[in-house]
């Protein structure tokens, strides 16, 4: 009998905490579907304040490309990104860099890196920022509060573009005691 009352007993906190359970999930699904709205309406506006028709497709891409700490390439999309196809991608991004939502990196590594630009950022000479590649992990941060330096030009000469990366460990590699190689120990490129 004693044993009964004990299962009996078991059975009924199970139910009472999954009562609970249940309400708090219910909670964190309310929070989440808050959450989704508020960041829904982040990506809308981006797209709008650049002139960007919102699809589906856009506003996950965006939203992939946004949560990334670290630029990314194309391929770190597609690899996010694998029910997207590849010129859909392309195209989006694209369109992205032509409004000025992205801008393009060039870390040296023959693989054109991208970033989200931040509201006030029209891409011009005077919103360029430098960028860091780690050479252990291999990933390129925008460092977005130290401006390219301007180089005064010779008369005649017009500045289009600039691309200013800075090369080295990050401070996840340097932290873990990551070294690189000598200039001796590394191999020579032809």
């Amino acid at each position: 009998m004693h044993l009964l009352f004990t299962i009996f007993v078991g059975l009924r906190q199970k139910e009472n905490m999954n009562k609970i359970k249940g309400a708090s999930a219910f909670q964190r699904q309310k929070e989440e579907k808050e959450t989704i709205f508020m960041d829904e309406t982040i990506y809308l506006n981006k797209l709008e304040q650049r002139k960007i028709k919102p699809t589906a497709i856009r506003l996950l891409i965006l939203k992939t490309m946004m949560q990334r700490q670290d630029a990314f390439s194309m391929t770190d999309l597609e690899n996010e990104l694998d029910t997207v196809d590849k010129s859909t991608i392309y195209r989006t991004l694209t369109l992205f860099l032509a409004h000025h939502l992205i801008h393009g990196i060039n870390n040296g590594t023959g693989a054109l890196k991208y970033a989200v630009c931040s509201n006030d950022c029209n891409c011009e000479i005077d919103d360029q920022h430098t960028h860091f590649y780690c050479e252990k992990c291999h990933r390129t941060f925008c460092l977005k509060h130290i401006h390219v330096p301007v180089v005064p030009l010779p008369p005649g000469f017009t500045i289009q573009s600039i691309g200013y990366v800075l090369k080295g460990l990050c401070s996840e590699c340097s932290s873990a005691g990551a070294t690189l190689l000598s200039a001796e120990d590394r191999p020579h490129l032809l």
